[in-house]
């Protein structure tokens, strides 16, 4: 199946601009993946800004860890700004040229792939998505999976479009499932 490009969404980076076990994953994933499609996948969109408290772009951090492991950096185009998932898909949107007839293959952890297609489909791509399989404690992937249920619903909800937010009355406890384990 022929792709315009193969979108790998970052994740939080580890003290001193480290990558975490589970961005790890995500570039492992997309390099392999990458060279299975090599010749239908067109363009590597990786995507993730600079969060509050680190000094480079998890986009950047990809970047270096797929150079290392043979992915042409020429072949690679970088978001920079983005900070959430949305934000990743409308910034690949934009990467690619707009989203409308653009066929992506998402690589992304697990347990985020199904919202991750979902809001790709909603910016307007084709998408499908390719897991990272992840390694990690009981405890942490139930923190995890009642994330991505919040984070369903502000898509459902729409609270996730342009121009719209999650109501200011939901801040506090969605605060409180995602800053608490």
């Amino acid at each position: 199946m022929r792709y315009d490009a193969l979108v790998l969404l970052g994740v939080r980076l580890g003290e001193d601009d480290r990558p975490t076990q589970e961005l790890e994953a995500r570039v492992l994933q997309a390099a392999k993946t990458y060279q299975q499609f090599r010749a239908d996948c067109g363009q590597l969109v990786l995507c993730g800004g600079i969060l509050p408290g680190t000094l480079i772009s998890e986009s950047e951090v990809m970047a270096d860890m797929l150079e290392n492991l043979g992915i042409p950096r020429e072949i690679m185009l970088l978001d920079r700004v983005s900070q959430d998932t949305m934000e990743n898909l409308r910034c690949a949107a934009e990467l690619l040229g707009g989203a409308e007839k653009k066929r992506i293959l998402i690589v992304t952890s697990d347990y985020h792939v199904r919202r991750a297609v979902k809001t790709a489909k909603r910016i307007g791509f084709q998408a499908e998505g390719m897991s990272a399989k992840l390694s990690i404690e009981k405890k942490a992937r139930l923190k995890l999976l009642l994330m991505e249920v919040c984070y369903r619903l502000d898509l459902f909800l729409g609270w996730q479009d342009e121009g719209k937010s999650r109501p200011a009355f939901l801040r506090p406890l969605f605060n409180l499932v995602f800053h608490h384990t």
